[in-house]
C-alpha cells in the first residue's frame, strides 16, 4: 500500500526472537550477583515518605501477584447484561488475564505462547470495543480480535504493516471500528537519521469483524515531520477521545503527549513535559459536565518511588494537580477507568498496574477530594530531581478549578 512504500524500503525489521533465546536471557539475567538483584518481597515495603504537597488515594483492592507475567496494559468491559470485566496483559507469559474488577479476583486465563489464532506473542496492549478483544501483540507483529465474552478468535490484521505494536486504540462506529496502533518500530542510531521514518509511527486501520470475511483496511499511517514538536519518536501507549476528535498519544523520549485528530494531523498541542517526573504511561479520559471542559484527562507518570497521576481538563489547557495511591505504587503503565458508583468505589474505579506484576485499584472521588485538598494544586515541589529544572510554575490554575468530590456527578 502506497501509506508504506517509503517505509518498508528503509526499515529492516529485527529478527524475532524465539522462546529458547527469551529464556536464555532470563537465566543469564538470574546468575548477577546478589548486589544487582531486585528487591524480594520481603525486601520492599509500603512505606514511603510522601512529597509534602502529594494528594494520595486509598487502595481499595488489588489482583493477585502475578510477578513474572510482565503485566503491560489494563482495561475494563462490560459484558451485555453490563457486568464488568478486567483484562490485563501478561506480556512475558503470553497470555490476557481476565479478573473481577470489584473484587480483584482471578477468573481465567486467555492463550498461551504461539503464532496460531487464539495465541500471544508478547500481547502488549488490549482493547475491547463492541462485543470484541482487541490484542496488540508485539512480537507476532499483528492486532487479533477475539469474539466477547466467548473470547474466540475471530481474524487478524496488520501482518505486513506492522513492526513493533505497542499502543492500541479502538472507537466503535456504525460501519465497524476504526483502529489506532502506535507502531515503535526501531529508529537508527544515528542522530542525524532520517525524519522522514517518522511518518508511519501511527497506522489507522478501518475493521469490520462481522464481515465474510471479517475485513481490516490500512486507511492512513502518519507522523508529524516538518514540526519537531509533534514528531513521534519513542511512543506506547495512544487514547482517543472521539467526541472531542482527538488521540493523545504518549512519548517517552520528549516526556511528553502529543495531541492529534483522528485524521492523523498534528494539533500543535504537546502537555506533560513541565510535570512529568520519567516518562508518560498511559492516558484516560474521565467524562463529567460539571468538570472544567466536560471531564478531566488523567496523564501516568511511570516514576520509581511512587507513581504520579497528572490530572488536566478534559482538553489539556488546563493543569489541576497531581495524586499517588497508597500503600506504595511503583512504575505503572497503562490506566483504566470504569463509570460506576457500585461499592467499593464512588464516583469511578482506576485501576493501575503497580510493578508489571498486579492491579491496584482506586476511587475517583477520593482521589479528586484529596486533589481538591492539596496545599500546592499544580504540583509542583522544590525536591531536587533529574527534572528540577522543570517546576511547572506555569502549569495551571488554583485548587477552586477543581470541584468537591461531593459536588462531582455519580455515573452507573
Amino acid at each position: 500500500m502506497e501509506a508504506n512504500s517509503w517505509i518498508g524500503k528503509n526499515i529492516m525489521t529485527p529478527p524475532r526472537f524465539n522462546r529458547f533465546a527469551r529464556w536464555l536471557a532470563f537465566g543469564l539475567a538470574a546468575l548477577c550477583l546478589p548486589a544487582c538483584s531486585p528487591p524480594t518481597d520481603e525486601e520492599e515495603s509500603d512505606e514511603v515518605e510522601w512529597p509534602a504537597d502529594l494528594p494520595v488515594a486509598a487502595e481499595v483492592l488489588r489482583t493477585k501477584d502475578r510477578k513474572e507475567d510482565g503485566l503491560t496494559d489494563v482495561a475494563v468491559w462490560r459484558n451485555p447484561q453490563g457486568e464488568p470485566l478486567l483484562f490485563m496483559s501478561a506480556s512475558s507469559e503470553d497470555y490476557i488475564a481476565v479478573a473481577n474488577p470489584f473484587t480483584g479476583e482471578f477468573i481465567k486465563k486467555i492463550g498461551k505462547e504461539g503464532e496460531k489464532l487464539g495465541r500471544f506473542d508478547r500481547p502488549y496492549a488490549v482493547a475491547p470495543a463492541g462485543n470484541y478483544l482487541f490484542v496488540a501483540e508485539r512480537y507476532n507483529q499483528r492486532v487479533q480480535v477475539l469474539e466477547l465474552p466467548s473470547y474466540k478468535p475471530v481474524f487478524e490484521f496488520g501482518k505486513g504493516d506492522l513492526d513493533k505494536p505497542y499502543g492500541l486504540e479502538v472507537i466503535e462506529g456504525a460501519d465497524g471500528f476504526e483502529v489506532f496502533v502506535a507502531d515503535n518500530y526501531s529508529l537508527p542510531d544515528d542522530p542525524n537519521f532520517d525524519r522522514r521514518i517518522l511518518q508511519q509511527r501511527i497506522k489507522h486501520y478501518r475493521v469490520d469483524p462481522q464481515a465474510d470475511p471479517p475485513s481490516a483496511q490500512l486507511i492512513r499511517a502518519f507522523g508529524e515531520v516538518d514540526n519537531e514538536d509533534g514528531q513521534l519518536e519513542d511512543i506506547q501507549f495512544i487514547t482517543a477521545d472521539a467526541t472531542r476528535n482527538r488521540l493523545y498519544i504518549c512519548d517517552k523520549e520528549a516526556k511528553d503527549v502529543k495531541v492529534y485528530d483522528l485524521e492523523g494531523n498534528f494539533t500543535g498541542l504537546t502537555f506533560g513535559h513541565d510535570v512529568i517526573e520519567r516518562r508518560p504511561g498511559g492516558v484516560e479520559i474521565i467524562e463529567d459536565e460539571s468538570a472544567p471542559e466536560g471531564g478531566y484527562l488523567l496523564l501516568v507518570d511511570a516514576t520509581r518511588d511512587h507513581t504520579l497521576i497528572h490530572v488536566y481538563s478534559r482538553e489539556a489547557t488546563q493543569y489541576l494537580g497531581r495524586f499517588t495511591g497508597s500503600p506504595q505504587i511503583e512504575r505503572s503503565e497503562g490506566i483504566a477507568v470504569l463509570p460506576t458508583d457500585q461499592p467499593p468505589f464512588t464516583g469511578a474505579a482506576l485501576y493501575l498496574i503497580h510493578k508489571e506484576r498486579r492491579v491496584h485499584a482506586y476511587s475517583w472521588a477520593e482521589a479528586l477530594d484529596a486533589l481538591r485538598r492539596a496545599p500546592n494544586p499544580k504540583g509542583t515541589d522544590d525536591s531536587d530531581d533529574d527534572d528540577d529544572d522543570q517546576e511547572g510554575d506555569d502549569a495551571g490554575p488554583a485548587a477552586e478549578t477543581v470541584p468537591a468530590a461531593e459536588d462531582a456527578p455519580t455515573t452507573s
